[in-house]
């Protein structure tokens, strides 16, 4: 029986990351503003916690679809404050080093971890 879970979750693993990334590959902001594919590594570690660690606190229905929505949330909400700043696109434009990206960053994640804590619904945002 662990062969067969061992293959459907590389099945369902794969099939589901390639839909993910076929959808964002067509049209969406981030490819249209910045020509580039968007991958995010919350997709990957929810892949591996859903279909290779089944029985998982963190792979749960409620902290699945509740931590990638509080986080998502979250995320948007402090980033349309930087995004206030015309200075803020401009840094992104280019390659140059920028705190305010990095600061950007790193608040949603800690803000995103802080509410899922507080939710209960802790999940790789």
């Amino acid at each position: 029986m662990k062969y067969e879970v061992w293959v459907l979750g590389w099945i369902a693993s794969f099939v589901g990351i390639l839909l993910i990334l076929s959808i964002f590959a067509t049209h969406t902001a981030f490819r249209d503003t910045f020509h580039s594919p968007l991958v995010v590594a919350s997709f990957g570690a929810t892949a591996v916690l859903i279909y290779g660690a089944v029985e998982s606190p963190l792979s749960q229905p409620r902290n699945v679809f509740g931590g990638q929505i509080f986080s998502a949330i979250v995320a948007v909400a402090i980033t349309r404050l930087f995004v206030k700043d015309p200075a803020y696109i401009d840094h992104l434009d280019n390659t140059e080093f920028h705190p305010a990206t990095f600061i950007n960053g790193a608040l949603c994640m800690a803000t995103a971890m802080l509410v899922m804590t507080m939710t209960g619904t802790v999940h790789p945002p």
